[in-house]
């Protein structure tokens, strides 16, 4: 499959790169500075909704449940805060 047709009859070459190179440590260096910075977002993100983790493991719908099925007074349902 040729991927670049136009370019054919320039009669390129494809060369290793070795990770020694100074061009290639800048480019390595330079992308894991991007990743750093942008893997920031993530884990914001994660922090944010971990407190909404028992709501995709069912655990506070079983508690709820299990809050509503013992017998209270008005005063005492009263007094829950939430």
């Amino acid at each position: 499959m040729e991927l670049f047709p136009m370019l054919k009859s320039q009669n390129l070459k494809l060369a290793t790169l070795r990770l020694e190179e100074e061009e290639a440590r800048y480019y390595v260096d330079r992308a894991m500075e991007v990743f750093d910075v942008n893997v920031v977002g993530p884990q914001a993100y994660v922090a944010l909704y971990a407190k909404y983790a028992d709501l995709l493991t069912s655990k506070a719908e079983r508690e709820a449940e299990s809050f509503l099925l013992e017998k209270r007074t008005i005063d005492e349902m009263k007094a829950v805060s939430f």
